[in-house]
């Protein structure tokens, strides 16, 4: 079962809620990216749709009751950074992540994992923990992710508002050929911009043994201890 008409409910089952994951009543499978959509727009904290290339969703006695999408990131060069030109192709970025709290415990951590099982081989992964937000990425140092600092996002902006509507920095780059602020503001001189918080930054390789040893050897940024909380 998924979303009647594409109308996502809290709750669509009378069966008691679950204070901890029961794996005998869970199963993942790849759903459609508007599906997908449907979940994170209504429930995910961002309530905005990313770029998803897959979309696998948490299913509890057959009803969707989370979702883990992954989608290609927009920037080449931001692509090239993770482990240079010769793997680019294959960098995915973790962008959306969510499971309804009925759930159970771990539930996020056991979809991740889950979706490592479903993915096509090699892929680099790449996902981050928005500071501005307060978090820190415990899902992915529970699930044996890479931590490889924070980012670098000072300058950049991750939405602009102009007449009450968003857009994302790269609409900008399609209609005028650059990203940069003093172009946008000729164009649309009462645009509002909002710029980015530093992330926690956080990487997975998918592969082979030696695949992941040979993707590791050309990772281009330091790995560094997680961060804790105070």
């Amino acid at each position: 079962m998924d979303y009647p008409n594409n109308q996502p409910s809290l709750l669509h089952f009378d069966t008691p809620i679950m204070n901890k994951l029961d794996l005998s009543r869970c199963k993942t499978r790849f759903i459609n990216q508007q599906t997908a959509a449907n979940m994170v727009e209504n429930f995910h904290y961002a309530h905005r749709v990313p770029s998803i290339s897959y979309a696998i969703g948490l299913y509890v006695d057959d009803v969707l009751a989370g979702c883990i999408t992954y989608g290609m990131p927009a920037s080449s060069g931001g692509r090239i950074a993770v482990c240079g030109e010769k793997y680019k192709d294959i960098v995915f970025e973790l962008n959306r992540l969510f499971c309804h709290e009925w759930v159970g415990r771990n539930s996020e951590s056991w979809l991740i994992g889950q979706s490592f099982k479903l993915l096509p081989k090699p892929l680099i992964l790449i996902s981050y923990a928005d500071t501005g937000m307060n978090h820190l990425g415990y899902v992915y140092q529970a699930t044996n992710w890479i931590y490889t600092g924070l980012s670098n996002d000072s300058g950049c902006y991750s939405r602009i508002e102009i007449g009450n509507k968003e857009r994302t920095s790269k609409s900008f780059y399609d209609e005028l050929g650059t990203q940069a602020k003093a172009t946008i503001l000729q164009r649309y001189p009462n645009a509002i911009f909002h710029e980015y918080t530093r992330k926690h930054r956080y990487i997975y390789f998918l592969g082979t043994k030696r695949q992941k040893k040979e993707m590791l050897s050309s990772l281009l940024w330091n790995i560094v201890k997680y961060p804790k909380g105070v």
